[in-house]
């Protein structure tokens, strides 16, 4: 029994501690002190990171073989406000770290990846990429992803093709570049080129639209790109707060109707049956419409007055533009459901857009759309 206490405290004494990893632990807040749920948190130069958690809070662990003592930059990042990078020393066991953002309303310090090899912010680059972000498409939701992009970026002009309800509109970054061609941008949806079209994408889908403008798109997209280039980016589940399950749900009903309207003549020009045995007295005339008084020559036609006025009000007046134009009732219904959970996220929605039109009897437009986003 010595002998076996000795041995034990022999292996003890001799063997080595086990080597520990660096746990950074700290919360990323507005310079208001609002938490910033889904901000990024990465180790400049790795593959390191976190995303922050509905309160805020972050977790970021570095494995026990990469810590050496050295110094890192760490850097904190979130949509609408400049970027924040503390430098600080890996070391076994935990540390805290906190970050306050401040607001960037000029989005300079914004990052784009259209027409750039990595990453990159606005304020490096050396030609002009407009963004529409969520935020500002959620404030005037379209009826389809173009929709929202409009009146936002200076420069960008949106000419409509069809009144018929669900139509694609025009968009041209440009001049006039053909006189018979298509003069339509470049659309990426994703990082994959659509040739036709988006305007089954919903609004509520997109995280962001990156637009570049001018001989930029051409020189980075070869002449694919000669009418601008316009990428949408999706929703996905990477930027949601670790373990929480989001739900967006929208609904929206109203009714469309015609600004103006067609005026029509009330009035005509032809005789009628005045007085007894007026259309008698006429030459080459001898009936009268019973129902309207029209005096009808020995054909059947009418005979249009001498002096051409027309002053003599119609009998019976059929208003075919209250016929034909109606008021059109619409609708949207959408939801989504969102969650990130370690290496895998999902982001996934259904919409369903009903558009009757204004124009009676032409069925106006049904959408609905099934979309899912997975990575892992």
């Amino acid at each position: 029994m010595r002998v076996l206490r000795l041995a034990a405290i022999a292996c003890f004494i001799f063997t080595p501690l086990a080597a520990q990893d660096a746990v950074i632990r700290g919360r990323v807040t507005a310079r208001t002190g609002e938490p910033l749920g889904g901000a990024n948190v990465i180790v400049a130069n790795t593959n390191l990171g976190a995303v922050t958690g509905a309160n805020g809070t972050y977790t970021l662990t570095v494995g026990a073989s990469a810590v050496h003592g050295q110094q890192v930059l760490l850097t904190a990042r979130y949509i609408g406000h400049k970027p924040q990078s503390v430098t600080i020393t890996l070391s076994p066991g935990e540390q805290a770290q906190d970050f306050s953002l401040e607001a960037d309303p000029l989005r300079l310090e914004e990052v784009v990846v259209t027409g750039v090899a990595d990453a990159t912010d606005k304020r490096k680059l050396g030609f002009t990429i407009g963004t529409v972000n969520e935020d500002q498409m959620k404030a005037v939701p379209g009826a389809n992803a173009l929709e929202g992009v409009q009146g936002k970026i200076a420069g960008v002009r949106f000419v409509p093709q069809s009144a018929a309800p669900g139509s694609e509109p025009a968009i041209r970054l440009r001049g006039a570049t053909s006189i018979s061609g298509r003069q339509d941008p470049l659309y990426i949806v994703d990082g994959v080129i659509a040739r036709y079209g988006i305007a089954d994408i919903a609004p509520e889908d997109v995280e962001r639209i990156e637009i570049i403008k001018g001989a930029a798109a051409s020189s980075l997209y070869g002449s694919n790109g000669a009418n601008g280039v316009v990428q949408i980016f999706t929703k996905r589940g990477t930027t949601m707060p670790e373990g929480a399950l989001q739900v967006t749900v929208r609904a929206e009903a109203g009714a469309n109707q015609m600004p103006s309207r067609m005026q029509f003549s009330h009035h005509h020009a032809w005789e009628i049956e005045s007085s007894p045995g007026h259309c008698v007295s006429l030459k080459a005339t001898n009936t009268v419409d019973p129902v309207n008084n029209y005096c009808l020559t020995k054909q059947g036609g009418r005979i249009t007055k001498a002096d051409g006025i027309a002053n003599n009000p119609f009998t019976v007046y059929y208003d075919h533009w209250d016929a034909m134009v109606k008021t059109g009732p619409f609708a949207t219904q959408y939801i989504s459901l969102g969650q990130r959970r370690g290496p895998t996220n999902f982001n996934a929605s259904f919409e369903n857009t009903r558009n009757q039109g204004v124009i009676f009897g032409l069925g106006g437009y049904t959408r609905r759309n099934l979309r899912l986003n997975l990575d892992h």
